[in-house]
Parts: C-alpha cells; sequence; structure tokens
C-alpha cells in the first residue's frame, strides 16, 4: 500500500468509546481528589507554621481545612472512581484487540466464516467482554448507544487484500503502539526524576528550616513541617502514578513489540498475518494486564 490512512477511536465498536470515555472520566476524578486530599496536607501544615506569641490564629480555619481533608480521604475510599478506571480500561482494550482481530481476519475470526456468523460471534465477544466487567455497565455513557458496534472502516478493511491488512495493522496498531509505550516510557522516567529531586529539595529545605529554627528560636515561623509535609506529598504522588514501574514496563512493551514489527515482511498469507496479529496483541494484553497489577499494588 502507498499510503495508510489512520484508524481514529470513531472507527471502533461503540463499546470501545464507552468504555474509553468512562475510563477516562473516572481517572480524572480518582487523580482529582489524591491531589486536593495532598494539597490540603501541604496547606494545613504551612498555616500550622506561624504561631506568634505561643498562639495560633490559624486554629479554626486549619480545622475546617482537615475537615475537609477527612472528607476527601472518605470519598476516596468509599468511591469507585479507581475500580472504574481500572475495569474500563482493561474493557475498552479487550473490544480494541478483538476489533483488530477482526479487521485482520485473524483469530478468532478467520476469512472462512460467513458474513453472519462473522458479526454474531465478534458481537458475542463484546458481550463476553462485557459480562466480566458488568459493575461498570451504569458508568458507560448512553451517547454511543445510537453508533455501531461493527464501523464501516471494520467492514472495509477486513476484505482488502492480505499485504493491504497486514500494511494497516503494521502502521496503525504496531507501530502506533510502539510510539505511544516509547512516549510513556519518556514522559514516566522524567516525571520520576522530577518529583524525587523535589522530594529531595523539600526534605533538605525541613532540615535547613529545623536548625535554623533551633538557631532562632523566638522567630515565630517555622517551616520545617511544612517542608517535611510537602516531602510526604511529593512521596504519597510518586506512590500513586508509579512512574518508575510503568517507565520499565512500557519501554520494555516498546521492545517487544520492535521485534513483532521486525516480522511484518515474512507475512505473507492470511495464516501467517493471523499469527503475527496474535503476537502482537499478546503484547499489548501482557503489558495492559501488568499495568493493572502495578496500579492495583
Amino acid at each position: 500500500m502507498s499510503q495508510v490512512n489512520p484508524i481514529k477511536n470513531s472507527d471502533f465498536p461503540a463499546l470501545f468509546k464507552a468504555a474509553d470515555e468512562a475510563s477516562l472520566s473516572a481517572q480524572r476524578k480518582y487523580l482529582l481528589l489524591i491531589r486536593s486530599d495532598l494539597a490540603i496536607l501541604v496547606v494545613s501544615a504551612l498555616m500550622s507554621s506561624w504561631s506568634p506569641n505561643g498562639s495560633d490564629p490559624l486554629a479554626i480555619p486549619s480545622a475546617i481545612l482537615t475537615s475537609v481533608g477527612i472528607f476527601i480521604t472518605y470519598v476516596l475510599s468509599s468511591s469507585k472512581h479507581e475500580r472504574v478506571w481500572f475495569d474500563a480500561r482493561a474493557v475498552a482494550e479487550s473490544v480494541k484487540s478483538l476489533a483488530w482481530r477482526y479487521m485482520t481476519a485473524s483469530e478468532p475470526f478467520p476469512s472462512s466464516l460467513t458474513n453472519q456468523n462473522l458479526d454474531e460471534k465478534f458481537l458475542e465477544q463484546l458481550e463476553q467482554v462485557l459480562k466480566a466487567r458488568q459493575d461498570i455497565a451504569s458508568e458507560l455513557s448512553t451517547e454511543t448507544s445510537t453508533t455501531p458496534q461493527i464501523s464501516e472502516t471494520m467492514r472495509q478493511i477486513r476484505p482488502l487484500p492480505t499485504s493491504d491488512r497486514r500494511d494497516i495493522y503494521l502502521e496503525c496498531r504496531v507501530k502506533d503502539q510502539r510510539e505511544w509505550y516509547g512516549g510513556k516510557a519518556r514522559y514516566n522516567r522524567k516525571a520520576r526524576t522530577k518529583w524525587f529531586n523535589a522530594m529531595i529539595v523539600a526534605q533538605l529545605l525541613s532540615l535547613i528550616s529545623a536548625i535554623l529554627h533551633a538557631v532562632f528560636p523566638n522567630v515565630p515561623v517555622n517551616t520545617t513541617g511544612f517542608f517535611a509535609g510537602l516531602a510526604t506529598a511529593f512521596l504519597s504522588w510518586l506512590q500513586v502514578k508509579k512512574h518508575q514501574d510503568l517507565s520499565q514496563s512500557y519501554a520494555l512493551a516498546a521492545q517487544e513489540l520492535g521485534s513483532v514489527e521486525s516480522l511484518s515482511p515474512h507475512v505473507t498469507s492470511d495464516e501467517l498475518l493471523s499469527k503475527f496479529v496474535s503476537q502482537a496483541e499478546d503484547v499489548i494484553s501482557r503489558e495492559h494486564t501488568l499495568w493493572v497489577v502495578k496500579r492495583s499494588g
């Protein structure tokens, strides 16, 4: 093929789009709650750093802020944002993998299937994916309910010659996913360094503040607790985001997909294409499974 048009999210089944949106929404809400909780921790520590003449003029505002922090912590523990984030992402990735297998006429959707049997089997597979995580059904957007589970793009790609389907899969799935993994690996590596360095700086400032307060005990401002709280917040954020682990797993997945990509010139038949697709999808599935394990601790 001389040119491969990109496959857009709108070209995938409605279930993928609904699960993808639900996952992103839950992720935003969960991380917002985490950031709010950590911000309150830091601000509370800052408010407690000033006590002129032994009094605490910010005692009441600090108590109110602490109460808000307790409420946010309760919401975090009782909400299902984190679970919806993981489960909806698992549904989206599973559906996306099935869609690519459908388009490339790979197992379990070989070209030998009749059109009716093919569509019935594909829809049955989608139903099984959703049933495995049916608790998130109420979180799925109803705006996609009118869009098809089998798009025109999926139907148009499937009957193409083997070489065309191979090229589309190689460009729009393997190379695109490999670039995504590489970008995420670099981002997480830089983010881990940034937040780790920030934590070290905050700890050093806490130490300096403690020394200064010991030398000048009559100064009404003692920022030791503030910088210690800031360091704790940075450490907590690192634990939430898991930058180090994600950087390694993304880099490994990119390398594994690179190895699979090297086999593409040898894909000259439907049978070999099915094997090629299965190898690539196994790498992607394995990385996502590892992502869920690392995220859930």
